[in-house]
Parts: structure tokens; C-alpha cells; sequence
């Protein structure tokens, strides 16, 4: 599994099991060829046997070192006997001058029932042996080839191969045979036993498995995970061209997928799957007749050249995205086979090779590159007799994803894409709402992690990120994306949500010094993250001790009106585990803190135009004369929210509204209500102004909806 680049590394899980693919590993057979099946040997049967007749055997040698030949019995001698059946086999056998057993340091014989076997010694071989008896197939002689199956020996030896050519000009309808008696004979031994299909002899027929993907078990009896390569099953009847490669042999692999009970590789232009319910062979059984349940092998044609990079799962089929073209792999038929399957294009688009395509439920999104900048595209309404619908998300801000990113999650239930870039601190994300194909609601927006990416991947409606600080300690940081959380800790009324923080933690472990009265708070990660930690005060009794401002305050000190919580005590690292440790004056035993890392929310407005006509046709006067008094702005659960106001030439101008004003909310409450209209002061022309909403505190914002007050005329403008 060595790869230059672990991007070259696919993982797909199949319940307790996972495959590993290298796609840097070119697929190759093992250097054992297949069992030759006794290639000197040749069978000479007596089929008749009519007392008194002459029958031929003769024997031509060929000496190999000196290339010296010869032939016995000499030219005319038969063979006959007026005794019976088994006076004829001693003649033919003995080791009397007149029988084959007496050229044996030529060649030997051996009999079973009615077959004789010959056998050329060292330095020699057999050319040829001619037989001839009363009646047309009276004797037959056989080398490694018959014409068809009516010319097989009845009886035979153990491991002997025999090609049946059928029709002469046709390759296709070939077929190799073995004598078999059972799993315990070695070639040559003789018995009752019976022809049965087998693979040609000499060929490539074990897929080495060191090039092939290997799989990751959990050793049910010690605990611990495995990783081993898998037995694949070989090539087991036919050859080449009655039972071909797999397409992935000798190329690299691009992809895995099961479909329709089949693991099923993309290599090249090529879809090579495994034979239904035999997810490890890909042969197959029998170069008869080709089953149901055989492999199957497509290839996606196009006027273009076709590298399949991934696949995504639909219900109508597989989507199938090579590097210029999509195509869609379906079977007219309710079972997948290889006379069932197809593949059709769907769409021409040009694809980022690395991002493999993400499923929203009943659409697909795929993403393609430029130099600089990444797009991202979904599908819809995709069926196997017509093209989908297609949308962009990034038409609206088309230089906004960077093109270094190369991790991507999405969440069908919320509708919503994360886009991540490993080692970088911002998450991009991308919310819709959409009745049927009709978007009615669409939104971008950034995040900021606490550490340095690694992996990123959504679990229903939670996201999960693992992070990395600056001592490079990873950490697993999830996000509920749902605001509301009926478990969550804090609670307004009916109104239950957890704090907004990063990695917030809850009443860590805390020891308390009598003799210095201090208390010691020891948190689970360490204080080497590049952001501001914060905490939230849920019991607020203690007004003196821990400031009677609100019922939150930070860490950093940049707040004008909050309590430097360094200057309580000391933050300091932990020697035995490492974690930050904070050092704070008093007992604060027993009360409830929630410990976290600041980060801000913002939102910039849109500037603000005179609207009319209606919701399914609105009309924006981007001419006339508007200027804004003040926004109304109408909030659900929310606790402060500032609106910063940057009017061009002027300084920034910030207004913080609190839903509860201070002095005004229930002691020993949150500074939270579940609903307020607040009022923001603008008194300027909408051209001139830039309006950003604010949410920095550990409580949540919800802008439920804002309208504006103000003067718009469209006099002095003429429009031609």
C-alpha cells in the first residue's frame, strides 16, 4: 500500500470490512502459470475390440539431444489376439520384444481399463503415434487436442489437459478439459473419474494480490484491526479468449463501487465487475456459455478519449464521470449481466479528478477546476431516457473557492455543502433551500476552525472536523447545525441550544486550594490553538466575584466591559497530560461553566434597492435616490448582536443590541429572548454604506428578517 501521494488512496466500507485501493499499483498476475495438465503425455483408447482383428500402435520418437529418431514396432506390425480382451492389453504392454513395455528408456505405457498412456523418457519425445483397427473409431489416439468432445477418452489419467477445438476456424468455442478423479490424486495417477472444464495450461490464471486492494478487518478475538490482502480467485476454466482479463490487468485502477451485488472497478474507459454474489472473482465459470451471474466488462465510447476517475449511485444507475464526459451505467433488464448492461452519456462537462462527486439525496453534486478557482455543479432529475438539469453554485461567486481544495462533505438533510483545504483554518459552505427543482433560497458563507484541517465528514446533521494545533495534537470537533437542540444545555423557556463555541466543554475537572484559595479548572485540549478562549457563567449568584455585566464574559480581555479572566489567575500547561490549566481566585466549586473558543459571526448585507412587482417576478430600481434612515431588524432566539455600519470616508460605526438589556433580564438567567425587533440607525444613501451584522458572544443569533426605512425618489434620472 506504499503510495507517493496518499490522495491515490481509496477507502470503501462494506459493513465490518474496508477495502484499500492504490491506485498507483499497476494489476498483475502472479509468475506461477497455470498446471500444464501432462503436455508429453499421449492417450491411446480402444474403443472396439474384435477378437483376432489387427490393430496398429506405433510409436515415432524423436531424441532431443542428438534430434535422432525412430519408431516401434517396425512398419506393418499389429497387434491381435483370439483369446479375449485382456490377452490383447499383455500384448500391447509387455516387456517382451514384441510389446511397448520393452522401449522404455524411450517412453513408457501405462493402462487404465481400456486407455493406454505413453509417456516419452528423458531427452525424448513422442512425434506422433499412429493406430489403426477394423472400424472407423475402433482405436483413437490423443495428444492435447481432440476435434470435439465425442473424441475424449471414456477413462482417462489424473491432471491430463485436452483441448476441444469444436469448429476449426472459430476460437471462441474452445474449450479445455482435465481428467479428475478427486482432491487427493497427483498427475498421472489413474481411477474412476470424469472430464470436467478447466483452465488452459501454461497461462497467466492468479491475480497477484499484491497489486490488487487489500481489506481492514477487526480480529473479533483480540480486539484489534488487520490489514491483509485478499484471496482472489483464479482464472479457472478457458483462456484468453474464451475467458479474457479483467480489464484492470496490467493498468492502474481508478475506482471502486459495489452495484447490484458486484464489486466493480474503473480502470481506463472501463467498468470490470466481479460475478454476482463473488465479489472476489472475476472470471468467468464456465467459456461455455456466458451466465447471468458472469463478470461483466463495459466500455464507455465516446469521440473524445475516456479516463473514469469515480462513480456516484443513483437510483436509475451508476453515474460514472470521466475526466471530459459523464455517462450512466443501467441494464434494460431487472438483473445486471453481461448482456444486460450499457452505458449512455448524460453530460459533457470537465471534472476535477481528485473530488470525487457527493450524493444530495436525489441529485449529484460534481466539482471541476481552473487554475485558481473551483466550481461545483449538481444534477437533477436524472433518468436513463433523458438528460438531467444541471445547476451551478458558484455562478454567483464564481472566484470565491480556491482551487487547493481537496476535502468536500455534504448533508442531504440540511442542504448543505462544506468545502475544507487540509492544513488551512476556513471551511466554505453552501446552504439551499429547494421546492422540487425550484431554488427559492441559496447562501455562501465561511467558517473559521479552531486548528489546521485534516479530514472533514458530516454525520447526519452533525459535522465532524478533525483539527491539528500548533504542537501538531489532532482533535475531533463536531458542530450541531441544527440551532435548536432539545438536549442542549442552555435553556430559554422552551428554547433549549448549546453555546456557540468551539470545542466547548462543559464543568471540566476542577480542584480547589483551601490554603490559596484558588480553583484550578483542567481542560481536555490545550491552550496552543490560535484563537480566543471564552467562557460562559451559567450560575450568576456570585455578581462581585465574576462581573455583573452579563452572564458570560471572555478570556482575552478585548472587550471594553469584560473581565480579563488572566488576570483571576494564570493559564499554564499541565505536565502530566499536557492540557491547558486554569488558575482562578475563589471557590467555584459546584458551579456550571462552560469553557470554549471565541469565534465571531458576520454577515454583510446586500446593498439595499427599491423593489416592486412580486415574489415569482420582483423588479429592482437600481437608479432611483434611496436613503436609509434605519433597518428594522426582527430576531428569534438571540443574544447580543452588533450591526457595524461603514459609511465610505467616515470610520466605522458600531451598535450592539441586547434582546434583554442589561439590568433588565432575569437574575440568574441567560441574556437570551426568544423574540425582539430592534432598530438600527443608518441615515445614509444605500450606495454609500456597508451594513455587517455581528453575533461574538457564546449565545445564539437568529436574524429572522429585516426591513428598511427611509426617502427613495427617482426624479432628477432620465432613463433612455
Amino acid at each position: 500500500l506504499g503510495a507517493s501521494d496518499t490522495k491515490n488512496l481509496e477507502f470503501l466500507t462494506d459493513n465490518d470490512v474496508t477495502y484499500i485501493l492504490n491506485k498507483e499499483k499497476v494489476v498483475s498476475y502472479t509468475s506461477t502459470d497455470s498446471p500444464n495438465g501432462l503436455p508429453n503425455a499421449w492417450l491411446v483408447e480402444l474403443r472396439t475390440f474384435v477378437s483376432s482383428k489387427p490393430y496398429t500402435i506405433t510409436v515415432k520418437w524423436k531424441k532431443i539431444s542428438d534430434s535422432s529418431t525412430g519408431q516401434f514396432p517396425a512398419a506393418g506390425t499389429t497387434f491381435s489376439s483370439a483369446t479375449g480382451l485382456d490377452d490383447f492389453y499383455d500384448k500391447v504392454t509387455t516387456t517382451g520384444s514384441t510389446g511397448h513395455g520393452s522401449q522404455s528408456s524411450k517412453y513408457t505405457i501405462e493402462r487404465y481399463n481400456n486407455v493406454f498412456k505413453f509417456e516419452p523418457a528423458a531427452d525424448h519425445e513422442i512425434t506422433d503415434i499412429e493406430v489403426q483397427g477394423e472400424g472407423l473409431d475402433y482405436i483413437i489416439a490423443t495428444h492435447n487436442e481432440v476435434s470435439n468432445v465425442t473424441r475424449l477418452p471414456q477413462s482417462g489419467f489424473h491432471g491430463k489437459k485436452i483441448k476441444v477445438v469444436n469448429v476449426e476456424s472459430i476460437d471462441i468455442d474452445d474449450m479445455y478439459v482435465q481428467y479428475y478423479i478427486d482432491d487427493n490424486a497427483s498427475d498421472g495417477d489413474s481411477g474412476e473419474g470424469s472430464w470436467t472444464e478447466c483452465v488452459a495450461p501454461s497461462i497467466d490464471f492468479e491475480l497477484d494480490p499484491k497489486t490488487l486492494p487489500h481489506k481492514l478487518v477487526r480480529n473479533g478475538t483480540h480486539g484489534h484491526f488487520e490489514l491483509k490482502p485478499i484471496i482472489w480467485e483464479d482464472r479457472r476454466v478457458g483462456d484468453k479468449t474464451t475467458n479474457p482479463d479483467p480489464a484492470f490487468v496490467g493498468r492502474n485502477m481508478n475506482g471502486m463501487f459495489f452495484y447490484r451485488n458486484r464489486l466493480c472497478f474503473l480502470t481506463g474507459s472501463s467498468v470490470q465487475t466481479s460475478r454476482a454474489n463473488k465479489l472476489y472473482d472475476f472470471f468467468a465459470k464456465s467459456a461455455l456459455a456466458v451466465g447471468d451471474d458472469d463478470p461483466v466488462n463495459v466500455t464507455a465510447v465516446s469521440t473524445r478519449p475516456v479516463d473514469l476517475s469515480y462513480v456516484s449511485q443513483t437510483s436509475v444507475g451508476v453515474m460514472l464521470f470521466g475526466t471530459n464526459e459523464q455517462f450512466l451505467l443501467t441494464t434494460n433488464n431487472d438483473v445486471l449481466s453481461p448482456k444486460t448492461a450499457q452505458i449512455n452519456t448524460i453530460s459533457k462537462f470537465s471534472i476535477d479528478t481528485k473530488l470525487e462527486a457527493k450524493s444530495m439525496g436525489t441529485s449529484t453534486v460534481f466539482f471541476s477546476k481552473t487554475d485558481n478557482f473551483l466550481s461545483s455543479f449538481e444534477l437533477v432529475g436524472l433518468s436513463s431516457n433523458s438528460a438531467p438539469n444541471t445547476f451551478e453554485h458558484t455562478q454567483i461567486v464564481p472566484e470565491l473557492l480556491p482551487a487547493t481544495i481537496d476535502k468536500v462533505a455534504t448533508s442531504p438533510p440540511k442542504s448543505i455543502l462544506c468545502f475544507g483545504e487540509t492544513g488551512t483554518e476556513t471551511l466554505y459552505q453552501y446552504r439551499f433551500l429547494r421546492v422540487g427543482e425550484r431554488e427559492l433560497a441559496t447562501a455562501w458563507y465561511q467558517w473559521s476552525l479552531p486548528g489546521k484541517l485534516i479530514h472533514l465528514f458530516f454525520d447526519d446533521r452533525d459535522l465532524y472536523a478533525v483539527v491539528y494545533d500548533s504542537n501538531g495534537r489532532c482533535f475531533l470537533v463536531s458542530y450541531n447545525l441544527s440551532q435548536a437542540n432539545k438536549n442542549g444545555y442552555l435553556k430559554v423557556d422552551d428554547f433549549s441550544f448549546d453555546p456557540c463555541l468551539d470545542m466547548w466543554t462543559l464543568n471540566p475537572v476542577t480542584e480547589y486550594d483551601s490554603g490559596n484559595d484558588k480553583t484550578t479548572f483542567y481542560l481536555p485540549y490545550p491552550d496552543t490553538f490560535s484563537k480566543s478562549t471564552y467562557a460562559v457563567l451559567l450560575d450568576t449568584s456570585d455578581q462581585e466575584k465574576l462581573n455583573g455585566e452579563s452572564a458570560f464574559f471572555y478570556a482575552d480581555g478585548t472587550e471594553a466591559a469584560a473581565v480579563n479572566i488572566r488576570s483571576l489567575g494564570t493559564v499554564s500547561t499541565d505536565s502530566t497530560t499536557g492540557n491547558a490549566k486554569w488558575e482562578i481566585d475563589g471557590d467555584l466549586r459546584g458551579r456550571d461553566i462552560i469553557f470554549g473558543f471565541k469565534y465571531t459571526m458576520e454577515v454583510e448585507l446586500p446593498t439595499i434597492f427599491l423593489q416592486g412587482g412580486d415574489a415569482e417576478s420582483p423588479q429592482t430600481d437600481y437608479d432611483s435616490d434611496l436613503i436609509l434612515k434605519q433597518l428594522k431588524v426582527l430576531t428569534g432566539p438571540s443574544g447580543p448582536v452588533s450591526y457595524k455600519i461603514d459609511i465610505k470616508g467616515i470610520s466605522p460605526t458600531t451598535y450592539t443590541k441586547v434582546n434583554t438589556d442589561i439590568g433588565d433580564y432575569t437574575y440568574n438567567a441567560l441574556n437570551v429572548s426568544l423574540g425582539d425587533t430592534k432598530t438600527v440607525p443608518i441615515f445614509q444613501r444605500n450606495k454609500n454604506v456597508t451594513i455587517t451584522a455581528i453575533g461574538d458572544s457564546p449565545l445564539p443569533v437568529n436574524l429572522l428578517s429585516i426591513t428598511w426605512e427611509g426617502r427613495a425618489t427617482s426624479k432628477f434620472y432620465r432613463r433612455v
